[in-house]
């Protein structure tokens, strides 16, 4: 019967091919070397981070700052997470804004930069945020900047959002713009009713129609009036169903008449009529 055991030299190769190999396989476990994207893809990086989150090490400070202007924006709010979890917010700043000026940057890099503000939540970032939206000439990254303008949640920063909302070329940059300022906390009411009725495109104004449903405009003179105005004229079916929204978030029993009429279909819009009868049952 032939002898079914390993032979001695396969047992000496096979030792030999682990204390070859082992050093890489330590390597490749510790994920501090798995932040490299010359040598490792988004998602795999994107696993070291979050394995690398447990505990925070600050040498893993600089190589995930350094991936802040990588093109993958997945990874990069990633990397923007980690450095908030780890106290180094301010630092990511830095680095998002190097890559936002960085006149070599691609577009796809400065995108990423500006999101990462945002995730970042760094108060240093709005300063940062409101020079890409004047600075740069991609519209895409001016979005990415206003809406991290807004999730940074600081007041102080209407002025150049409003500006922008009627003045910026790109009409998603100017939509952007409105639905921050529905996120800022000095945003007025009565900022937010001239761009419910000025607004372009339709999209922005529908953003200040849901922006005026938030509570804490619930006691503002004239909101209830403003709204059913859009209800009932706006030219736009979303709006108008946008308007009927934020009435019933808002519950003022005043607004039942015109809430009945817009549900019994009055505004010729289904959108808006189906809006109304939920905004109806809110004031029940």
């Amino acid at each position: 019967m032939k002898d079914s055991r390993p032979s001695r030299v396969s047992l000496l190769v096979g030792w030999l091919l682990l204390l070859w190999t082992w050093p890489m396989v330590v390597h490749a476990a510790d994920p501090l070397t798995r932040l490299d994207p010359e040598r490792y893809g988004p998602g795999t990086i994107m696993v070291a981070i979050e394995q690398l989150a447990g505990y925070t090490p600050s040498q893993a400070v600089e190589p995930v700052r350094a991936l802040l202007g990588h093109e993958d924006v997945a990874l990069v709010r990633t990397a923007a997470w980690f450095l908030r979890r780890a106290g180094r917010g301010d630092e990511g700043v830095a680095s998002a804004q190097a890559v936002l000026q960085d006149p070599q940057a691609s577009e796809k890099s400065r995108l990423s930069a500006a999101t990462a503000i945002g995730v970042l939540r760094s108060a240093a970032g709005a300063t940062v945020a409101a020079q890409a939206l004047t600075g740069d000439e991609s519209a895409l990254v001016r979005r990415a900047a206003v809406l991290a303008l807004g999730r940074l949640h600081r007041a102080g920063w209407t002025v150049p959002l409003i500006a922008a909302a009627g003045v910026d070329e790109d009409e998603r940059v100017r939509v952007a713009c409105v639905r921050a300022l529905g996120m800022l906390p000095d945003t007025t009411a009565e900022q937010l009713f001239e761009l419910l009725v000025s607004a372009e495109p339709a999209a922005a104004r529908r953003e200040a129609a849901w922006a005026l449903g938030q509570g804490r405009f619930a006691a503002v003179a004239g909101l209830a009036g403003q709204l059913t105005r859009a209800l009932q004229s706006d030219p736009d079916c979303r709006v108008r169903a946008a308007a009927a929204w934020a009435l019933g978030q808002q519950g003022d029993p005043s607004t039942r008449p015109a809430l009945e009429a817009a549900a019994a279909g009055s505004s010729g819009c289904r959108l808006a009529a189906q809006a109304a009868t939920v905004a109806l049952g809110r004031l029940e």
